[in-house]
């Protein structure tokens, strides 16, 4: 089960506030280990995926390994975070309104796959409405940290948050993110799965999908 240790990135250039030790969530543990490396934003490879096939889609793969990406979620994360930052980056410029500060993501962390207790959250927070998918089959929990950065009047503020992702494949062998849940630096909690983050993960997770859909 997983622990709640502190978070941090390391291998930041100077100018870069320092790691926080956010507020951690007891018995959750929804920030992060302290990671080794920090993937910054890179122009997805968009010249790469293909357009949809024809027809509604509802045909189910002969070969659920002809796919372009990997089947195993393990495998598919690690082949498509490197593009993830710059799907987040695209949707925040969408979502943006007029007046609002300029903000973008830096970068994301490697992931963590240590689960936290889901029925143990669930019970304690009902508003985020989890208990449907407690006894759903394959679902995989995965923690993320982000560093973001907003550019406010004559100052640069650069943050990190800390994202719970439930993952579960659908009956195409795709996997889609059923929840996201999401805690700031100073320990408050939110469903972002609404948000930029969410839409940019899920976003790459097609972009898998369609380009397998030809084969």
């Amino acid at each position: 089960m997983r622990g709640t240790n502190a978070a941090g990135f390391i291998h930041l250039p100077p100018r870069w506030l320092p790691p926080v030790s956010p507020r951690l969530l007891r018995g959750i543990g929804l920030t992060s280990l302290i990671f080794s490396s920090l993937m910054l934003s890179s122009a997805p490879s968009v010249a790469q995926i293909q357009s949809s096939a024809q027809g509604d889609g509802s045909d189910k793969p002969l070969n659920p390994f002809a796919y372009d990406c990997p089947v195993l979620l393990k495998p598919l994360l690690n082949e498509i975070l490197k593009d993830v930052p710059s799907y987040i980056n695209r949707s925040i410029q969408r979502q943006r309104q007029v007046g609002d500060p300029w903000h973008y993501l830096i970068g994301l962390s490697q992931p963590d796959y240590r689960p936290a207790d889901l029925a143990d959250f669930s019970d304690r927070h009902p508003e985020f409405e989890l208990e449907p998918l407690l006894n759903s089959p394959g679902l995989y929990q995965v923690f993320l940290t982000s560093r973001q950065r907003t550019y406010e009047t004559a100052k640069i503020i650069d943050f990190q948050e800390f994202h719970w992702l439930l993952f579960q494949p659908d009956d195409r062998y795709q996997w889609q993110l059923r929840a996201i849940i999401s805690q700031d630096q100073q320990g408050n909690l939110r469903n972002s799965q609404g948000e930029p983050i969410a839409e940019g993960i899920q976003q790459r997770l097609e972009a898998c999908w369609s380009v397998g859909s030809q084969n």
